[in-house]
């Protein structure tokens, strides 16, 4: 007997257990989300110049980017220095004697230059047209936003600025790690015990991040949260959509989904009363101890509930037990769900035919080279995942290099991805999947590329306009990305379904990699500043319009096998005309 066919007919499809254990396990995902979008704060690099190296105790509020200041350099020899302040160099426009002539650089000794650990001279520039140029060492920052910030304390500014992407992009080599691995370690050292540790070792690295004090720490920790967090928050996502009937699947799924925003509303809330990244990591780890405290509160509670971060067909915590052939015990869970939903399990149930069926269906990506329509809609699948995901991170972590205030703009990006699951909820099954990921691809890709319109124009609306574009473009975004977990599953046959699954998470990852360096990514003037939200309107606008190749899903009969899949769009097809038909006699 199917399982489906189990929760439907005796379980019951969404019961008061099913409803507890997905806002529990929803909080895994909620934990994820703060821990991977507090980095936009704990990473900010706000306005900065070169230290003064005349003055003991600088600060950003002393002479500014731009200005020009006169020091006397050695009191008794007379010799004066002009240069300016900028954020990475300071620029010598001058070396004089005291009567005003030129002096000379080999004539001038660079020990007299007060705190030399401030700069590095160059000594490449000589003569009476003595010009140079020195690097900085030492930085003032702006304190007027964030008290400090790891790019503050260890200095991510200048040549230095790519180390807060390098430290990004191990929080996504680690999810991509999680992801792909993710599942055989479950099968190793069991479903729940993998997804114990993972949530204690996301905790326990959550806190350490504090400790941290230079890029190669900050590398391992967030390497090591990042796998933890994507081996959870995958087995919980799963649990969740299996967990629950058919009919139910969609809303659970974007439900789900949403709870990574609501992290993200967490994390602006706590950005804007902590200013300093210390206790704002710590208390971003709050999330993580109350549901690792609650988990092992309530053991009993879920002590049956074992689950592969890879099956995402069938509920998996009888799926597993019913592979290690303990038929009976998958039972008694089944009869626990049951008996809590208010139902009555039938006194027997067949388990293992559909656990040799699926043994039996599953084969290899290979598979897709006999197949050259299905092997091009893996491709532009593929494609759809890294777009959406490069996109998503891009848009998230670019918050915070946007015009206006970073904590409203950071929470408003949350509210309208919440606005966006909300419309995919109620017009996912009455549109149909493709038309609302495609549209919403589309005007997420123009929202990004219009922003630069407001800067051309100019204005004290200018602020306003991009941020209400970029929202627009993250609206978008954010719902395209949600439809495409439910959409890519229903694509494809059910002994390549897995595969492909896998296959776009690691696509997925791989955009997350490009995000973070494409969200930092900036060139000079106002459009300069805006290049990323052009190249990530851009790829979205490109995966839209690939996204028009693929089939509609919605009302059609998940595909058995290759043929049922290649069958789809022609179905489809036939169905739209039919309906023309129809509406044209009527």
């Amino acid at each position: 007997m199917k399982f489906d066919d189990i929760l439907q007919q005796q379980v019951g499809e969404l019961g008061r257990h099913q409803k507890i254990l997905v806002l529990m396990l929803s909080m895994v995902m909620c934990s994820a989300g703060v821990q991977i979008m507090i980095t936009v704060f704990t990473l900010h690099a706000p306005n900065y110049r070169c230290a003064d190296p005349a003055v003991d105790n600088d600060s950003y509020t002393g002479p500014g980017p731009d200005s020009s200041v006169q020091r006397e350099l050695s009191q008794g020899h007379g010799t004066t220095v002009q240069y300016k302040l900028s954020e990475c160099y300071i620029d010598y426009a001058g070396l004089r004697n005291h009567d005003g002539s030129p002096k000379n650089l080999s004539e001038f000794d660079k020990d007299w230059l007060p705190h030399n650990d401030k700069w590095l001279l160059d000594d490449s520039a000589s003569g009476s047209n003595f010009s140079t140029r020195a690097e900085c060492r030492q930085w003032v920052y702006d304190q007027s936003v964030f008290a400090s910030t790891m790019s503050t304390q260890m200095n991510f500014v200048c040549d230095r600025k790519i180390l807060s992407s390098h430290a990004v992009m191990f929080l996504m080599v680690g999810q991509m790690i999680g992801a792909v691995f993710g599942g055989s370690a479950a099968d190793f050292v069991g479903r729940k015990k993998l997804m114990m540790i993972m949530l204690l070792v996301h905790f326990v690295v959550s806190v350490l991040t504090t400790w941290v004090t230079d890029i190669y720490t900050l590398g391992t920790v967030y390497l090591l949260n990042g796998l933890a967090i994507a081996s959870a928050y995958c087995a919980a996502f799963t649990l969740t959509l299996e967990l629950v009937g058919p009919r139910w699947r969609h809303v659970v799924g974007i439900f789900i989904t949403s709870t990574w925003s609501f992290g993200i509303l967490y994390v602006g809330m706590l950005s804007f009363f902590i200013r300093e990244w210390h206790l704002l990591q710590l208390a971003a780890s709050l999330p993580a101890a109350f549901f690792v405290f609650f988990l092992w509160w309530s053991e009993a509670e879920i002590s049956s509930v074992k689950f592969s971060c890879l099956d995402v067909s069938t509920p998996p915590w009888t799926r597993w037990l019913a592979r290690k052939g303990r038929y009976s015990e998958a039972e008694k869970i089944l009869e626990h769900i049951a008996r809590r939903n208010g139902n009555k399990l039938a006194a027997k149930i067949d388990l293992g035919n559909d656990v040799i069926e699926e043994s039996q269906q599953s084969q290899s990506l290979v598979m897709f080279l006999r197949c050259p329509p299905l092997l091009v809609r893996l491709i532009v699948v593929l494609f759809n995942w890294f777009a959406c995901s490069l996109t998503y991170y891009g848009l998230s972590l670019n918050v915070g290099h946007l015009f206006g205030n970073i904590h409203l703009n950071f929470c408003l990006s949350g509210i309208f991805e919440l606005i966006g699951f909300a419309m995919v909820v109620l017009l996912l099954s009455r549109v149909g999947r493709k038309k609302i990921y495609c549209y919403s691809l589309i005007v997420g890709g123009m929202g990004c590329l219009l922003t630069v319109i407001p800067v051309l124009i100019g204005g004290e609306w200018s602020v306003h306009g991009v941020r209400a574009l970029a929202m627009t473009g993250k609206f978008g975004i954010a719902s395209a990305f949600a439809i495409l977990w439910l959409y890519t599953p229903e694509m494809f046959p059910t002994s390549l379904r897995a595969g492909v699954t896998g296959a776009s998470s690691c696509s997925a990852r791989l955009g997350g990699v490009a995000a973070s360096y494409l969200a930092n990514l900036t060139l000079k003037g106002n459009v300069g500043h805006l290049l990323p939200q052009i190249i990530f309107g851009t790829l979205g606008l490109m995966a839209g319009l690939c996204a028009l190749t693929l089939p509609e899903t919605n009302q059609v009969r998940l595909p058995d096998s290759m043929d049922d899949a290649v069958q789809m769009k022609k179905h489809v097809l036939e169905q739209d005309k039919k309906d023309n038909q129809e509406s044209l006699l009527t």
